[in-house]
């Protein structure tokens, strides 16, 4: 069974994929081995149910945990990389990219997921920007994902 959605985790998620123009996203927090979806907007209910456990290592969010590094794809409906999980494909979206949240060890603790209508890499200024809104995930405190 997966967590129930924090609502702090839903507000903010909300205000941050505004503030971005994305059309979905989610937020994972670490639990041992696994993340936990606690917070997710414009994934239909197959994908949430899909992604409310992720091991580390598995998906976007788990290889983006795991590897303590951004993972992103230009066009998640044509992306042929094996870590592109079947159900993303579902979701009305194309470039995106999960960031993982750090703690002051490089260690991930959060994953947050932003997804766009358009497609395209992202600008490295445009993916600093989403790193120092993900590492304000409440909660914790943390570093952007290329350090303080």
């Amino acid at each position: 069974m997966s967590s129930p959605p924090a609502p702090d985790d839903e507000r903010w998620l909300a205000g941050v994929l505004a503030r971005h123009g994305a059309v979905a996203g989610s937020v994972h927090r670490r639990e041992g081995g696994l993340l936990r979806l606690t917070a997710a907007h414009g994934l239909p209910d197959p994908v949430r149910a899909l992604v409310a456990s992720v091991p580390l290592g598995k998906g976007m969010a788990g290889q983006a945990a795991a590897t303590g590094r951004p993972f992103q794809t230009c066009n998640v409906q044509h992306d042929p990389s094996p870590v592109i999980q079947p159900g993303a494909r579902t979701v009305p979206a194309q470039a995106a990219v999960a960031i993982p949240v750090l703690d002051a060890e490089g260690q991930a603790h959060a994953v947050v997921g932003f997804a766009f209508a358009r497609s395209g890499d992202l600008a490295p200024d445009e993916l600093a920007f989403l790193e120092r809104s993900a590492a304000g995930l409440p909660g914790f405190p943390s570093v952007p994902a290329d350090g303080p």
